[in-house]
């Protein structure tokens, strides 16, 4: 079945793109076990039931997949941006008034999830704008983005921003499930009570690649999350996130939780890192820069290889005005770390079973990084890079200059070079050449810090590739020359 928002030329009857349903609640009804889901980018309310309780219900034996520009014949054809796929997006926004400062109107829960099995699969979306401030009646108080009890769903490639609850799990509250879920953003959510972004309540499985941004907790216990529950997390970034006015912690696990912590990175948050009142493993991580105790209580037997250094960032997280409450100007930095960073080579392999890192970057080359970011051997130049620092670790800082790139390179690296002119000299030295060195791969064609389009925010791009295969190689659209003039 195809939804797009802007169909209005063929049946409107959801057998392809040209006759796509203008209305994700249609294909939601009138699907059954087996069928497949595709959404085009664009904004999508729920409209059922009636009123605030309207929701996207997940089913059994249905996959839903969001990201596509309508051309793609398959869900590998989207393209992403480190677990990105924000043109698609499910608002609890009912009204469209959320910019006038009404929340009180919006959708309690925008997804829920309720008895389902792994099979009911939600891949590519951003879930926003949920404001579950009800009064208990079923879970209308809770999970304003997602929400399930009996739970085991598949839910990969998703954001949740701008979420609220009044009692717990801004975002998420899941009770009682195994589900599998990787590669999810939490971004500014916040709860009245514990949860800010998530409250796992006896839910057990693995969760890989999660990042945690900018959330908010009144309560105590769980800025980011609480874990109530038999759980293996691995790759988590946890930056810029608040407990209790910095008082709680921004982990917190019941006294009947258990689980293990891989290959995480705690930093830059206001509160305690992590409480251990039940037993959490936690190994390969990184606690740093939090503004109380890196740990309240012990961490459990088996904890092992964790560091409380300076892990020598690639761009330490910075607030702002001093506080990570107004989330407009908070910058949660980039947690790769530096070629000089401590943490490189120093995780153990055996605890991590995953093959990428929280950005999707090879995991398992040689002995793996402590934390959730492996050190990638990469260097990026972009003429157009206006940082004025030329690190060469991302598009934003990236090197104008080709030549400084060669030259920082060695055996391993690649080289990511942005569309532009390059020369091999900025004077007139004739013999001068771009020389290349043995085991190092250097590719043009990239956007990099590249902005395009105007109006319609779906036709706007800005670029800063996260894989080669992210490239337009459209050459209207610029090329990558390397002249000699």
């Amino acid at each position: 079945l195809f939804v797009d928002s802007t169909a209005n030329c063929g049946a409107n009857d959801g057998t392809s793109w040209y006759n796509a349903y203008t209305c994700l609640q249609t294909a939601f009804a009138n699907s059954e076990a087996g069928d497949v889901i595709w959404v085009n980018r664009g904004i999508y309310r729920p409209m059922a039931p009636a009123g605030r309780e309207a929701t996207f219900a997940l089913k059994k034996g249905v996959a839903i997949y969001g990201g596509f520009a309508g051309t793609e014949t398959s869900p590998a054809d989207r393209k992403s941006s480190q677990f990105d796929f924000e043109s698609s997006i499910l608002s609890g926004d009912l009204a469209n008034n959320d910019n006038s400062g009404t929340h009180t109107d919006n959708s309690y829960n925008v997804v829920t999830a309720d008895n389902v099995d792994g099979t009911a699969i939600l891949d590519g979306f951003t879930i926003r704008a949920g404001y579950a401030d009800g009064n208990a009646t079923g879970f209308n108080d809770r999970g304003a983005g997602l929400v399930g009890s009996n739970c085991s769903a598949t839910l990969r490639n998703l954001t949740f921003e701008d979420n609220h609850a009044n009692i717990v799990g801004g975002a998420m509250y899941l009770n009682v499930g195994t589900p599998s879920m990787s590669d999810l953003v939490f971004r500014h959510n916040d709860s009245d009570g514990n949860g800010g972004a998530a409250y796992l309540n006896q839910v057990d499985g693995d969760l890989t690649n999660l990042l945690f941004e900018g959330n908010r907790s009144t309560g105590t216990s769980g800025g980011a999350v609480y874990l109530r529950g038999d759980m293996t997390i691995y790759n988590a970034a946890f930056v810029g996130n608040v407990a209790a006015d910095g008082t709680g912690s921004i982990i917190y696990c019941h006294p009947d939780g258990a689980g293990t912590l891989v290959n995480a990175t705690l930093t830059a948050n206001d509160g305690s890192g992590i409480d251990f009142t039940g037993s959490l493993v936690v190994q390969n991580s990184i606690l740093w820069s939090n503004s109380g105790a890196n740990y309240v209580g012990s961490p459990a037997t088996g904890s092992a290889n964790n560091s409380t250094v300076d892990p020598v960032f690639v761009q330490n997280p910075d607030p702002g005005d001093g506080s990570w409450q107004t989330t407009l100007d908070n910058n949660y930095g980039d947690l790769r770390p530096q070629r000089n960073s401590p943490v490189l080579e120093q995780g153990n392999n055996s605890f991590n079973a995953s093959l990428t890192d929280v950005a999707g970057a090879d995991r398992k080359i040689g002995t793996i990084e402590m934390g959730a970011y492996e050190f990638v051997k990469r260097i990026y130049v972009d003429v157009k890079a206006t940082a004025g620092d030329e690190t060469g670790y991302s598009w934003q800082h990236a090197y104008t200059e080709l030549q400084d790139g060669l030259a920082a390179s060695t055996a391993g690296y690649e080289i990511w070079v942005a569309r532009g002119t390059y020369l091999p000299s900025q004077t007139e030295d004739r013999d001068a050449s771009f020389r290349l060195t043995p085991g190092v791969n250097v590719y043009g064609g990239f956007g990099g810090n590249t902005f395009i389009g105007s109006g319609d925010q779906f036709d706007q791009a800005v670029y800063l590739e996260t894989a080669r295969d992210q490239r337009i190689t459209d050459p209207l659209k610029g090329k990558t020359i390397l002249s000699g003039d």
